[in-house]
C-alpha cells in the first residue's frame, strides 16, 4: 500500500479518535451530553479499558520488530492491525470515561493510542 494511503488512515484514526475524545471530555461540561453511572457494570468497564491498553501495548511491542524484517505487502496490515487495537484501546477508555469510570481509563486509552502510533511509524517511501 503507498505511503500516501498508510497517511490517510492513520490521520483518519486519529482525528476520529481524539474528537471523540474531546467530546467525551468537555461535552457534559457544557452540558452537550449527561454522565451516566453503570455501577457494577462501570466496573467491569474499567477492567475491559485495562486489558484494552496492555493489548495495545503489547501488540505495538511485538510488531514493531516484525514490521522491519516484513515484505513491504504485509508491512501495511501489520500497521492498521496495530493501530487499530490502539484505537479500541482508546475508544474503550473515552467510554468508559463517559460511563462515569474516572479520568484514569481515559487517559490510559488515550496513551495506549499514542503509544501505538509512536512505535508503529509510517515507513519513509526509498528513493
Amino acid at each position: 500500500m503507498p505511503t500516501r494511503n498508510l497517511f490517510i488512515i492513520r490521520v483518519a484514526l486519529m482525528t476520529g479518535v481524539f474528537m471523540f475524545a474531546g467530546i467525551g471530555y468537555f461535552g457534559p461540561r457544557v452540558g452537550m451530553a449527561p454522565t451516566l453511572e453503570l455501577g457494577e457494570q462501570g466496573e467491569i468497564l474499567r477492567w475491559l479499558a485495562r486489558a484494552l491498553f496492555a493489548i495495545a501495548i503489547a501488540v505495538a511491542v511485538v510488531i514493531r520488530p516484525k514490521l522491519e524484517s516484513a515484505p513491504p505487502d504485509r508491512r501495511s496490515l501489520y500497521l492498521i492491525g496495530g493501530w487499530a487495537v490502539g484505537e479500541a484501546a482508546a475508544l474503550m477508555g473515552i467510554v468508559t470515561f463517559m460511563a462515569g469510570g474516572g479520568l484514569a481509563p481515559f487517559s490510559l486509552g488515550l496513551l495506549g493510542f499514542v503509544f501505538t502510533l509512536v512505535m508503529l511509524p509510517i515507513p519513509r517511501p526509498r528513493r
